[in-house]
Parts: C-alpha cells; structure tokens; sequence
C-alpha cells in the first residue's frame, strides 16, 4: 500500500517537471548568489571613467559608532554623496538604512572586497590602504606643508571632528596645495551641517584634473611653475576658481625630469578632458655648464676659457684618487675669468671634491660677489649671502685630510638649499630672500673676503638646474676615490719615515699654538663654544635644527626614528623638562593616537613604546622610564642637551635683571646654541605647534631685551648674532631690520645696509602681496651720523 500510495503522488513526468524547477527556479537564484559572492566592486575594477569620476567627487565619510539614530534623518535630507566605515557586523544595519535612500554608496572597509558579498553588489568598496588621511583634530590646525596631501594614493580623507578652527579656507588650500581633493570628510553628529557644507561646496567647485607619471609609475611631488605652493603626487585635482583667467597654464617641474607636454593651457573647451604629463629623466650632462678638472693645469671641458682662468699660487699635484688636484695653500685661490659670470643664476647645482688639510674660522671653496660663498664655517658646510645670513649645515661636517664629495642644490620654485655630503643628503633650508646672481667671476678657494681654503681640491662641476637625490648619488658613486691596498702601502713606505719623525714634531708644536690660541680667545669666540660646551658629555641631545640623538659611539640615531617614534620620542621628552616629572598614559594617547578605540590604542602605543625604547638602546645616559603612572625620558648628567641648556640660561640671565657683565659671559654661549636652528626644525605634529609658538615668541621678546642691554658699538658682532635668531623665527621683524641697518651705517658698510633692506622689501612683498612703505632713506635718516 505504501508502495501505490508512493507511485500516485508522483507526476508523470517527473524530469520534466524537475527541469522547469532547475531553469525557472534553481539557476536564477544561483546567478544572484554568484553574483553577490563575485562582482563586488573594488576601486581597481572600476573603469578608468568610474575611478575618475570616484577622485573628483567629495563624501559624507560616516563612522556609524559615532552617529546618533536622531540624526540619521538629518544625513537622509542632506543629498549628498555618502561613504561608511564597515568595520563590525554591528555596522550592517546602519548602511542598510542609508542604502535604501542613497545611490552610488561608498564603502570603506579593509575586508576583501570578495568577502562583501552579504553587502549589495552595487556598492563601491575602497580599501583604507588607498586613502591619505589628514588629522585635524587638534584646535591648533592650521594650512601648512605638513597639513597637505603628500602621496600617490588616489583619495584623500580628513577628519577635524569638534575643531571650529576648520573653515572652507583651510580645507581648500590643502586641496589648492597638495592636488587631492578630499573625497571624505569625516563627521559625526555634532558636526554633521558643517561637513555637509563643505562635500557640497567641492563637489560644486569646478576642477582642473590629470595625472603626472613616468613610464613605469606615478611621480610624486610635482611642483606646477606659476603656482607658487601647488603639487602634484600622480594622480592630481586643483580647483578651477570663478576668477581665475579663463586660461590657467599648467607648467610641470621636477628636478631630474623633462616633461611631454611641458605646457597645457586649461580652457572652458578642454576643462573636462584630463591633463597628462609624462615624465623623462634628464641626462646627466643636461644644464652642465662647468666641468673643472686638473691635469698640467685646470682646465673646463665644458666651456672653453682659453686663457681666461688666473691661477694663483695653485700647485699642481698626482693623487691617487682623482689623478691630478689642486693643491691650495698660501693664499691660493683660481679666477676662472670673464665667461664665468654668467654662472650660478637661478637655479643652480654644484658638486666638488675636497679635501681640507687645516681648518679655519672660514675657509671658502667657491666664491662669486657678494651673494654667493659656499665655504666651510668651523668645518660645516655653508653658503653665505652677505648682509643676509650665513646657512650653516650643522648636519653636514667636513673631515679633515679626507676625501669628501660635497653638492650644493639651489631650488629657484622652492626657494631653498639642499647639502649632500658623500652622495646623501645631510640638510635642507629655506632662505629668506631670493637668490640672485651677481656680475662677478667665480673664484675657487678664496672669496670677496679673502677666507682662503687650505687643503686639496679635484674636479668641481656646475649645472644651471636643480639636481636631485639619485643624481647627486650618481655623480658622488662615479668618481668615489679607491682605496686600493696597493696605493695605501705604497703611499705608506713612500713616507712612513718622514711621517714619523715630522708627526711628533709639528704635534708638539701645533699642540703649544692651539692651547695658546684658545686661552687667547677665551669664551668670547662663539665659534669655539659649542665643541667646549659638548665634548664633556658622553651622549647628546641637539633640538635645536633638525633632531639629533647622539649616543656614546657618537652615532646619531636620530634617523632610525620613523615619524611616528619620533613624536613619541618629543612627546614624552617635552613633558620630562624643567618641573614636569612626565606624562600619563592617558593625554600620551590623546595627543598621538585621538579617536582609536581604547585597546587599539593600547597595542599601538605599547608597540611604538617597545620600539622606541629598542633604538634607544645603544644609549647607555638616555631611557624610557614609567613611574608613578608617568612617561619620562630620564637624562644623566653625562648627557648633554641643548634645549635644556638654553632655558637655563634664558632663566639665568632674567633672573639677573639682564646684568651686563652676565650678558657678556653667557649670552655667546645661549646664542651659539640658538644660532643651530629653528627649534625641532624638522620636526611636524599639530600637538607641538603651541610648544614652538610659545618658545618663538618668549624668544624674541627676550633677544630685544639683551639688545636693549647690550652697546652697539662695542657689541656689534654680538647683536648681528642674536639678530640672526630673531630671523629664524621671524623673518620679516622690523625692529631686527632696524637694529642690523643701524649697526651696517655705524660700522660705514652702507652697501650691507642697503642690500639687507632690498632683501627685507623683497619678502615683504612675497609674504604679504604688499609693498613696504618706509624708505630706505627714512631708515638711515634715523642712525646716519
């Protein structure tokens, strides 16, 4: 019975009937499956239409954890392109909600875009590896080079949360300056209308879009010639403004490239095409203008000087490194003649093999006028535009009796000198007036000032363009001297002998000289003081300029920080100074790390902690200590800090009521320590803004009160000293300007007065898009004698 009751609820035909349900049924619902699990879009399945029109639109970026449900009818009626952070599944929800009323959603994720496929197939999911964030969190946000876009990744992202110092202005310049338009700006529920403002203010800017890249890849940091501050990293978007000529020239420059276009025009006819520059490297010889090289005399391979070039003096000498050098002593020097003084205009490279056998005050290795001398201050590398500044490369020391290639780099668009040392670049600094070339031969060891080099010198070239990192690398790999061990014996048992007796001889002597010497020049000579202040120490801490961490084998380890440590490294260390014991856990966190999740926060920083205490490990005087729930870089006495040591003396000398006789002992050595640099100068972080602006402006408030204490014409060089670290903080201070100018009329050098007030006016007008309106002549009027 079973058996028939079976056999009747059956069809007739039942494959048939199982076919109908497969093809109606079964495949349809297997589509849709397949195409959920395999048809997720990711940015880089998009169509090179639909990656454009990705980069210029602007987004709501919503974080669900951070909105309340009253405002999601707020986000609803806003109409404007939205982005969601998918992190938890708990997030599901929320997007579900926004997608049933919004097109074109954007998620962000850092899931596989394939494991998305619960989501609607029709979203856009962006990886946040694919995004430069920018933190605006801090109240002290200001528009700067560290607040801009500085990568090839195609979209960019801020967040800004509570700051009411975030305006249309700031978010616009970092778009104006650093060509990435911010796809996503985040908000929350509290700053949800002012967010809204600003996607709908860019996405209805007009726009100037392309791309800028090389054969092989996108080329970073393209500057655009008559745009001041704009750059390009690849992919780029500028805003297009109402008021801007109708057409707006874009002129791509890069040191080291060429590039195909060099020049597109952006018209209301091709403002919707994108704009592609391809980018070529520059041969090695391009823009080589000079090539000195010894062989029976110097001769230049590249223009032919006839007998224009004087030598004075030179001796003429076999080297194993470089064949032939010039060998300069007893006022030595090399006219390289008339054809010369079209040299070194704008921008400029140099590279030079020296090797200095004594040291001076100053010793020049080429010298031009009056606005170019590059020479080597108390064994630093520098270049001096008279009554202007001396830029000394505190990073970038010569040895003496040593080969070392040096390159100097002149960026006219940038407005600013890079030194390399031995192919590496040890400093950068920006000037704070224009370069200009003047109407004098180029001389080689010697200068306007007659600061004469002593020593050896090879094959010296000039390029008339801007060199970068790798070529500079290049031209120091192609001619690095061998050290063969054949011509290291050879030159030892060619003078071993002599060497032996001649070294005992002259040590004694120049030992007897120079303690003569330095008992004669006492601490008055500012140039002695730093090595005196530093060599008693057995590991040091330099803030002034660029951060340096000098441990007991003399290695500055400094560098092994990424950016991240090195904050970390400031953080703690700024909060262990003067009567602070340190800092908690808890305002660490906020300052380096604001908005992660409590234990995200506490991985990260405990990582960063464990890596910052592994690089300080070869310091034996310099740790990371927690005690009493506090975060300390603990110093012993046997490390020097100059930071440190400055505030002492600040304190010191106000204490004092500015006692003159006090002033003349200590501020050579306050001044010394200042005149390294700006304070942290290569240092960036929107928590360290108020520590810097605090420290500028008690600084310069008391550089003016030692000057008003001090006799100009007895403490001349003194003041000009102190004057130069006014201008590090404040290049444009009219009291400075004044001061220096009356010291220059006193002295009777009118043309160093005249030159430092033309330099003033020219970045007067610059900076302010202003002219100065007090005269030369009403200046000099007041101090003339």
């Amino acid at each position: 019975m079973y058996h028939y009751i079976f056999y009747i609820c059956l069809p007739r035909h039942p494959f048939k009937i199982l076919n109908k349900l497969i093809s109606y049924y079964l495949i349809p619902s297997f589509i849709v499956l397949f195409v959920h699990m395999g048809f997720a879009q990711n940015y880089n399945s998009l169509s090179q239409e639909q990656q454009l029109e990705l980069r210029l639109r602007s987004h709501l970026y919503l974080q669900p954890k951070n909105i309340q449900k009253s405002t999601l009818k707020n986000i609803l009626s806003a109409n404007v392109p939205i982005a969601i952070e998918y992190e938890t599944k708990k997030d599901w929800s929320f997007i579900q909600k926004i997608s049933k009323h919004c097109t074109n959603l954007v998620i962000i994720s850092k899931k596989n875009s394939d494991s998305l496929y619960v989501l609607d197939p029709s979203f856009i999911y962006i990886h946040p590896k694919q995004i430069q964030n920018i933190n605006l969190d801090s109240t002290y946000a200001v528009a700067s080079k560290k607040n801009h876009f500085h990568s090839v990744k195609p979209f960019g992202a801020i967040s800004y949360k509570k700051n009411s110092s975030v305006s249309d202005s700031l978010l616009y310049s970092i778009w104006n300056n650093s060509g990435k338009l911010p796809n996503f700006i985040s908000a929350d529920s509290s700053t949800l209308k002012k967010t809204v403002h600003f996607v709908k203010l860019f996405n209805s800017t007009e726009k100037i879009f392309g791309v800028v890249k090389t054969k092989q890849h996108l080329l970073e940091n393209v500057a655009f010639k008559n745009f001041e501050h704009r750059k390009a990293n690849g992919l780029f978007s500028f805003p297009r403004k109402t008021t801007e000529n109708q057409s707006i020239g874009l002129i791509p420059y890069k040191a080291g490239y060429y590039f195909s276009p060099d020049i597109i025009f952006t018209t209301d006819e091709n403002s919707n095409n994108q704009k592609e520059f391809n980018a070529f490297p520059l041969s090695p010889t391009f823009g080589l203008t000079d090539h000195f090289e010894y062989d029976k005399t110097l001769n230049n391979s590249v223009r032919n000087m006839g007998d224009e070039i004087v030598l004075n003096n030179i001796k003429i000498v076999p080297d194993s490194a470089h064949k032939s050098v010039g060998y300069f002593n007893k006022r030595a020097y090399i006219d390289t003649g008339i054809s010369s003084r079209t040299a070194l205009k704008s921008s400029f490279t140099i590279t030079a093999w020296i090797k200095p056998t004594q040291r001076g005050n100053a010793n020049s290795i080429l010298g031009k006028g009056d606005n170019f001398v590059l020479k080597i201050t108390n064994g630093y590398l520098t270049f001096t535009m008279a009554g202007i500044k001396d830029y000394i490369s505190r990073s970038s020391e010569i040895t003496l009796n040593e080969w070392t290639h040096i390159a100097l780099v002149h960026s006219e668009i940038n407005n600013d000198l890079q030194f390399y040392i031995n192919g590496q670049q040890t400093d950068r600094v920006d000037l704070i007036a224009n370069y200009e070339t003047t109407n004098y031969n180029l001389l080689i060891g010697s200068n306007l000032w007659e600061e004469f080099f002593i020593g050896y010198m090879g094959p010296i070239k000039i390029w008339e363009r801007e060199l970068n990192k790798n070529e500079i690398k290049n031209q120091f790999k192609n001619k690095s001297p061998k050290k063969s061990f054949f011509n290291q014996a050879s030159l030892a048992i060619g003078f071993i002998v002599l060497c032996i007796g001649l070294f005992y001889f002259f040590k004694t002597r120049l030992s007897n000289k120079t303690k003569r010497q330095q008992k004669k020049q006492g601490l008055n000579d500012s140039t002695t003081l730093k090595p005196l202040l530093e060599n008693n120490f057995k590991e040091k801490i330099f803030c002034f300029g660029s951060l340096q961490i000098i441990n007991s084998k003399d290695i500055d380890i400094a560098p092994n920080l990424s950016p991240k440590l090195k904050q970390l490294f400031l953080v703690i260390f700024l909060h262990s100074l003067g009567e602070k014991n340190g800092i908690s856990t808890k305002k660490l966190t906020s300052l380096l790390w604001p908005g992660m999740s409590a234990q995200s926060a506490k991985n990260t920083r405990g990582t960063n902690i464990q890596n910052l205490r592994s690089v300080l490990s070869s310091c034996t005087e310099i740790s990371v200590d927690f005690k009493h729930k506090l975060w300390s870089i603990n110093m012993s006495e046997n490390c020097y800090c100059d930071y440190l040591l400055a505030n002492n003396l600040f304190k010191q000398i106000t204490e004092n009521n500015y006692n003159v006789s006090l002033l003349n002992t200590k501020l050579p050595i306050l001044v010394t320590i200042l005149n390294q640099g700006r304070l942290l100068n290569s240092s960036n972080a929107s928590w360290l803004d108020p520590y810097i602006e605090k420290f500028s402006h008690n600084l310069i408030e008391q550089c003016f009160n030692y000057i008003e204490n001090l006799a100009i014409k007895e403490n001349g060089k003194l003041i000009l000293s102190i004057i130069d670290v006014i201008y590090l903080y404040d290049d444009l201070n009219e009291n400075a300007l004044r001061i220096k100018m009356q010291i220059f009329i006193q002295q009777g050098k009118l043309s160093f007065a005249k030159t430092t007030y033309d330099n003033f006016v020219k970045l007067y007008q610059k900076l302010y898009k202003e002219t100065y309106t007090t005269s030369f002549e009403d200046i000099i009027s007041e101090y003339q004698l």
